[in-house]
């Protein structure tokens, strides 16, 4: 009898034992942290760049290269180029002439970015933009048409001739001539100041 008693108290002192240890190793598990807030930036609508625009940016001292500029419509510039070669093959000279073409298409609303801007020989301000990210030379000029209010897509009406960088190449799009856009958008504020009027009186 007295074993037993003494196997049972050594039975409850384990499981006690036991009890505690488990509950001293468990550490409490740390709340997950919320997710960073990131506040969403405004989207601004898009809107062709005009010359009063590039003014008031001039003016206020920032650069027109802070700007991001897009493309109003989808143009396609191909290009076709031959290439001579002279190689002697059994005794006898052969000249061969090679002819490739290639195209660039820059998409609708693709984004870009200024690599210059410069006055024409007309005195018109033309914007170079570029819209391929490898290259900062590779651009289209866009020139500043006071009839349609924007920068339209310089290039050769009778020839169809557009300038890619140092290149020439024929230019295809779709309706009107391709225009810059920016992101633009007009805010009003309105301020108003009170002042009390004193009076004046005779020293």
């Amino acid at each position: 009898m007295k074993t037993i008693k003494i196997i049972g108290l050594f039975c409850a002192a384990l499981f006690c034992g036991c009890v505690l240890f488990g509950c001293a190793s468990k550490k409490p598990v740390p709340a997950p942290e919320p997710p960073p807030v990131v506040e969403a930036k405004p989207v601004y609508p898009l809107r062709p760049i005009d010359q009063n625009i590039v003014d008031q940016v001039l003016e206020s001292g920032d650069s027109l290269k802070m700007l991001q500029y897009y493309i109003s419509d989808t143009v396609t510039l191909a290009k076709e180029s031959l290439r001579q070669d002279m190689e002697v093959r059994d005794g006898a000279g052969l000249r061969r002439e090679v002819s490739a073409s290639g195209q660039i298409v820059i998409k609708k609303e693709t984004a870009g970015i200024l690599a210059r801007s410069f006055y024409g020989p007309d005195k018109r301000r033309v914007l170079a933009v570029s819209f391929d990210e490898t290259s900062d030379r590779d651009t289209l000029f866009f020139m500043w048409n006071p009839a349609q209010g924007r920068f339209t897509l310089d290039y050769d009406i009778e020839s169809r001739l557009a300038g890619y960088g140092d290149q020439k190449y024929q230019v295809s799009f779709s309706g009107d001539t391709p225009y810059l856009l920016i992101r633009f958008s007009e805010e009003k504020a309105n301020k108003p100041s009170e002042r009390v009027i004193r009076g004046r009186f005779i020293p």
